[in-house]
């Protein structure tokens, strides 16, 4: 095994493609770059650092000769390569919400690496978790949260290329005046909202609620002991939307919370920009974006925001972010 070399599988991908620009971009002090995806994106050449890198069909592939294996692929290709990464004996950065490992968003809770084993398993955050979690620990600091509530707004990309391209193609059809055809979501999404992101489980909660649930309550463990959340099908390409309310133990003074806001690395609060959209505004940001912050006009201790952010930008950002912590751990 060489510790610094990287396997990024699903190379392809848009987080893939995100990953392997963000690696480039950050300079970060890999050895090797193994690009690998399955099917037809095998043998394409991709650009990197200066040259174009052939991506190797998936199958065979040793993963015992890297250090650290980048999962930017659907959860049931996770599950398939599980039992090799396993024996294989190399940290893994898994996007696709399979992994039973711990949650890391390094800016928060990223002291956790420091007491996992070289060999760890870690699971990258949602963008809309990610997003509600950045804020929820700032204002944790201010305040003693009791609950907060969840509405995510979620692009279709977060279904991978086949959700992009059945919101195109549904938005065509009826454009051209033909029935839609529902294939990937559970009916018409294109000029619409569908009030849920897949089947419910026996509970009522979706596997995607679940896990922006889950992420969340990882990311902040006891800083927030209640969280609902609502997921939402949103008939956009390409950024995530979120509505979040928190309920503090005490009022909320908003002059400290705006400031606290506008300070925060990782967000991005301006005054000029009350109300940010997820396409006008987040896409291709490395930000949280943060706007209407504002106190329920009945109930003091309550406080209401709206965030957007780029849903494969961020993700990709702390993929890359988590490799660069364990090559230096490595080092």
């Amino acid at each position: 095994m060489t510790a610094r070399d990287i396997a990024l599988i699903g190379a392809t991908s848009a987080y893939g493609e995100a990953i392997r620009e963000l690696l480039d971009e950050r300079e970060v002090p890999l050895g090797r770059l193994h690009l690998l995806a399955s099917g037809e994106s095998a043998g394409q050449n991709l650009p990197f650092r200066g040259s174009n890198r052939r991506v190797a069909g998936l199958e065979g592939f040793d993963f015992a000769q890297v250090g650290i294996a980048i999962l930017a692929v659907p959860a049931a290709v996770v599950e398939s390569l599980r039992p090799q990464l396993i024996e294989a004996g190399c940290a893994v950065l898994d996007l696709s919400g399979a992994s039973a490992g711990a949650c890391v968003l390094p800016r928060i809770n990223g002291a956790q690496l420091d007491d996992l084993p070289p060999a760890t398993w870690l699971g990258v955050p949602l963008a809309a978790a990610q997003a509600a979690a950045s804020v929820a620990a700032v204002l944790a600091r201010l305040n003693t949260l009791v609950d907060a509530s969840l509405t995510a707004c979620l692009a279709a990309s977060g279904a991978g290329r086949g959700g992009v391209e059945e919101l195109a193609r549904q938005a065509a059809e009826l454009l051209n005046g033909r029935p839609v055809e529902a294939r990937l979501f559970d009916g018409q999404l294109a000029f619409n909202l569908l009030g849920r992101t897949g089947a419910p489980a026996a509970d009522g909660y979706t596997a995607q609620e679940h896990r922006l649930l889950d992420e969340c309550q990882q990311v902040l463990g006891e800083a927030l002991p209640v969280l609902d959340v609502t997921a939402v099908q949103a008939p956009v390409f390409f950024g995530d939307s979120l509505a979040l309310s928190v309920r503090g133990q005490d009022a909320w003074m908003l002059e400290q919370v705006l400031e606290a806001l506008g300070d925060e690395p990782g967000l991005s609060f301006e005054e000029n920009l009350d109300c940010p959209s997820a396409v006008g505004d987040a896409l291709g940001r490395e930000e949280v974006l943060v706007g209407r912050v504002r106190r329920h006009p009945r109930d003091a201790r309550r406080l209401e925001c709206w965030l957007v952010a780029d849903n494969v930008r961020l993700p990709a950002l702390t993929a890359t972010q988590l490799a660069e912590l364990l090559l230096k751990q490595s080092a």
